[in-house]
């Protein structure tokens, strides 16, 4: 096939596809007009091949299909970086979140509904398709375009000096040179392709050094471990999306703090002492359960690969320890709808999922049952009838989208969970909510504000029972609605003076609200150290 003269409008408007892809950026904040400004380097390349190659030959299909399969690729993963980093505030790894989509979807199904959800997961299963196609019809209508023997030659010699600044700027990104002077124009799509690949085999080379790691453990054949507590049980309590946002944030912080300095008034006056820090969580915006794997392994765990090693490990977790040591472990888990295969590794002797909380209430969206009934469960499934128990939950409520809101109810009339219909739900569709980030950061104020008033009411209640509470959030939310840096999360230890002595080496604030010389701990650190405060055996070799 020979090229056929064409107007200039059509091959245009095909340049103008392939500038967009390019120029497209991987950030939600870099998502403004200023971003078809940038010079892609590469457009050039590009377009001058496909003005070079012959027409409509096999080569010329070769490279088109070349180019398509690159751009496409290039675009969707700048797309997912998008998704990400407004989720996770990090970006894709295909390794990390592939096996997210499943509960992407679910979240999805119980925010806006199972039709909506399933067409958005149509919708965007079909990009990568719909990108390809309008590629391929770009590339071949410049591959068509009759220019002038000059303009081609002009082409051929801008894109060859296009090329030589793209592998400029690209060897100088990753420091194999330095240049003189700043390129002209942006290379930002092949540093884009080039870094990730870097990233991808440096994430293997991590996985195998925490495989190594995950098959040791300090507190191997060590005896008396938590004797110092005197069978005192233990509950770990996680709140869902408690950040330091809740703290700092001039959105949030004047209800939360106030909900706080309540609290403290509320527990002290019960007996119960406090004390609070910071622990900073290994992930943001979502994947709770990477959090609760790594308060209770002692690794950082911020990725699905490591996650599943972690099972996979000889490891004990701080459940297994407390199992061994005669403590009777448990979790709650209200999240929990699918079968999780997962938890018969994590050292739990008993496992309550949402069906066996006998939960007869509505669901709220995606939340299956507000925090207020999870806790109301505490006293039926841990009585204390003289075994120890070491247990966790991880509450709900104040899970995105954040609507409804549940009312607060008398406890003793919290019974089966009827009494939370329709009636006690507060707040837009969650439809309404994604749509609106304001809506979205007022929701999330008010379903924290919910959960941290019942949580702390719950340890007021039991005030009587002589255990330690570790209540701790599990990530700050997304970085859309937390709008300040930085993964740390409250943690706080709530029982009788004689329980929180033994971590009077800890240096936390006294009371709920951390003071500047709180210390910031890895949350993975966590474990060993609690280990180490509650054992007269000590914790390190």
């Amino acid at each position: 096939m020979t090229r056929k003269p064409a107007g200039i409008t059509s091959p245009l408007f095909a340049g103008l596809a392939i500038y967009a892809v390019l120029a497209q950026p991987n950030h939600p904040d870099a998502l403004t007009p200023g971003m078809l400004l940038q010079l892609p380097l590469e457009w050039f390349v590009i377009v001058g091949l496909l003005l070079v190659v012959p027409a409509g030959n096999a080569i010329t299909y070769a490279v088109r299909a070349g180019i398509v399969l690159l751009l496409t690729g290039v675009s969707v993963l700048k797309l997912a970086d998008i998704a990400t980093f407004t989720a996770f505030n990090r970006p894709f790894n295909p390794l990390m979140d592939l096996p997210l989509a499943e509960a992407g979807l679910r979240l999805a199904g119980g925010s806006v509904g199972w039709p909506l959800a399933i067409a958005l997961a149509v919708g965007i299963g079909l990009i990568p398709f719909a990108l390809a196609g309008i590629l391929w019809w770009s590339t071949g209508l410049i591959s068509r375009y009759e220019p002038s023997k000059g303009m081609r030659i002009g082409a051929a010699a801008a894109g060859l000096v296009a090329l030589f600044f793209v592998i400029a700027d690209v060897g100088a990104a990753r420091q194999a040179w330095t240049l003189p002077v700043d390129v002209p124009g942006s290379s930002f799509s092949t540093q884009l392709a080039f870094d990730r690949t870097t990233t991808f085999r440096t994430l293997y080379a991590d996985l195998a050094a925490f495989e190594t790691e995950a098959q040791t453990d300090p507190f191997a054949g060590r005896e008396n471990l938590f004797d110092r507590l005197a069978g005192r049980d233990v509950f770990v309590i996680f709140v869902e999306s408690y950040g330091q946002t809740a703290y700092r944030n001039p959105l949030y912080a004047p209800t939360h703090l106030a909900r706080l300095e309540a609290a403290e008034s509320k527990l002290a006056a019960a007996g119960l002492a406090m004390r609070s820090a910071w622990l900073t969580s290994p992930v943001a915006g979502g994947q709770s359960w990477l959090a609760h794997a790594t308060l209770a392994s002692g690794l950082s765990i911020d990725n699905q690969a490591r996650y599943r090693a972690m099972l996979a490990s000889s490891r004990p977790s701080l459940y297994h320890l407390a199992q061994a040591s005669g403590y009777r472990t448990t979790t709650i888990m209200p999240a929990i709808t699918l079968p999780w295969p997962e938890a018969r590794f994590m050292g739990f002797d008993a496992i309550y999922e949402a069906a066996d909380l006998d939960y007869h209430g509505e669901a709220f969206n995606w939340t299956t049952m507000p925090d207020q009934y999870t806790l109301s469960t505490v006293d039926r499934i841990l009585p204390q009838d003289g075994t120890p128990d070491f247990a966790m939950t991880a509450l709900l409520s104040s899970h995105a989208p954040w609507t409804p809101v549940p009312r607060v109810v008398d406890w003793d009339a919290v019974a089966d969970g009827s009494i939370f219909n329709a009636s006690q739900h507060v707040g837009p569709p969650g439809a309404d909510v994604w749509a609106n980030r304001d809506l979205m950061r007022e929701q999330y104020r008010l379903a924290l504000d919910y959960s941290l008033e019942v949580v702390f009411d719950f340890a007021a209640r039991h005030a009587g029972r002589d255990w330690l509470l570790v209540i701790l959030g599990d990530h700050p939310p997304a970085q859309s609605v937390s709008q300040i840096e930085g993964q740390d999360v409250p943690v706080h230890l709530v029982g009788t003076e004689a329980a929180l002595s033994l971590f009077d080496e800890w240096d936390f604030t006294d009371g709920l609200i951390p003071d500047a010389s709180a210390p910031i701990w890895p949350m993975s650190e966590f474990r060993d150290r609690f280990i180490d405060a509650s054992s007269s055996s000590g914790g390190q070799p």
